[in-house]
């Protein structure tokens, strides 16, 4: 597991520079066609880059837009929840953790915070080796003030 919270850390500060990348090239509007536009876009883009490894132990497999919100699917090689029964407070340490490492990501940039003062949010969702939901996270304009 720590292996696992080691590589999320570091996805998270890695993606966080992916997707700054992204919103780059799509710009990021006010209106909320604009916005779910320029979402569609930048997932469309993304896309094309799936899927993506971050480390030996993650990847990101997935993405899509959802309205004015990106939803990113990640899946973990080594932690499988059947197999290592992991505790509510395992889980929750592994959750804190890699929001942390996430959040750090997404609000040191200008360009990523753009998308969510608009009113636009990034989800994260983490499976284990067999795709059983691990956790999941939102982050809002709220989030980086």
């Amino acid at each position: 597991m720590l292996s696992a919270l080691n590589n999320l850390k570091k996805s998270g500060l890695v993606f966080g520079f992916v997707f700054m990348a992204m919103i780059m090239l799509t710009g990021c509007g006010g209106e909320d066609a604009e916005l779910k536009k320029n979402i569609q876009s930048t997932v469309d883009g993304m896309q094309q880059l799936l899927p993506m490894k971050f480390g030996e132990d993650v990847t990101l497999s997935e993405v899509k837009a959802d309205g004015s919100r990106i939803v990113y699917f990640y899946s973990l090689s080594n932690v499988s929840l059947e197999e290592q029964k992991l505790e509510a407070s395992q889980l929750e340490v592994m959750k804190n953790t890699t929001y942390e490492a996430v959040i750090v990501g997404v609000c040191a940039s200008a360009d990523t915070k753009k998308i969510l003062t608009v009113g636009g949010g990034l989800e994260y969702i983490y499976n284990d080796v067999d795709g059983k939901e691990i956790m999941k996270f939102t982050i809002n304009k709220d989030d980086c003030e």
